[in-house]
């Protein structure tokens, strides 16, 4: 499967995926943070994530649009990071909500694992230790990621100027997450990666613009 990977944008316009670039992939992921520019308007700012919305409309089952942590604190009026953009935060906060249904925190194919930060081994274990049946549920990795709500998503741990004894899928650092063999991590959040940190199981796409990369697997 060609997918087109769209890290963080933070309101630049000249960052979104055009029609042509969405036509030639099978699926496009946004990695989240769209918001809390320094130098582009807040007016702008409010346009370009309405655009994100409407790409998602018109492409609703091959655009998949994740959370950042640049979302959140406008989403649930916690978690405020840096760039937060008071003289907008309602309107950002209305245009997140009323849209709600076409954000996710995470996507999957097959082994491929899509967040904004990265899922932490550690996280994983809190998920089956709170919910230890889920697989025999029927429940996959994605939607209890999606839909689980345990606290240990939104953990903020020291690397972000947290408390919390590890970052969330939305917080993590690359020299903080301790990687689970089992999937290859596709990530933003963190601009311009030491080389130091690469590691084949997690990728890292925030400052690099626009990817499209092969996935080989079957969907989950």
């Amino acid at each position: 499967m060609k997918v087109l990977i769209v890290p963080d944008i933070h309101g630049e316009r000249h960052l979104l995926p055009t029609l042509s670039e969405i036509d030639s992939v099978d699926k496009v992921v946004f990695l989240g943070d769209y918001l809390d520019s320094f130098y582009v308007k807040g007016a702008e700012q409010l346009e370009v994530l309405q655009e994100v919305i409407e790409i998602k409309k018109a492409h609703e089952d091959k655009v998949n649009l994740l959370i950042g942590n640049h979302e959140l604190h406008y989403i649930y009026g916690r978690y405020i990071c840096s760039g937060y953009n008071k003289e907008f935060a309602a309107a950002f906060q209305f245009l997140l909500q009323d849209n709600r249904k076409l954000f996710q925190y995470c996507f999957m194919y097959g082994k491929h694992l899509f967040t904004h930060a990265g899922v932490d081994l550690r996280l994983l274990k809190a998920l089956k230790t709170k919910h230890p049946n889920y697989e025999e549920d029927g429940y996959n990795l994605e939607y209890m990621l999606n839909n689980s709500g345990i606290r240990e998503l939104y953990y903020i741990g020291a690397d972000c100027g947290g408390v919390d004894p590890y970052g969330g899928i939305f917080w993590i650092r690359p020299w903080s997450i301790k990687l689970p063999k089992e999937y290859i991590q596709h990530v933003g959040h963190t601009v311009n990666v030491h080389p130091s940190y690469f590691n084949p199981l997690i990728n890292y796409y925030d400052g690099n613009g626009k990817q499209i990369i092969q996935i080989d697997g079957e969907g989950v």
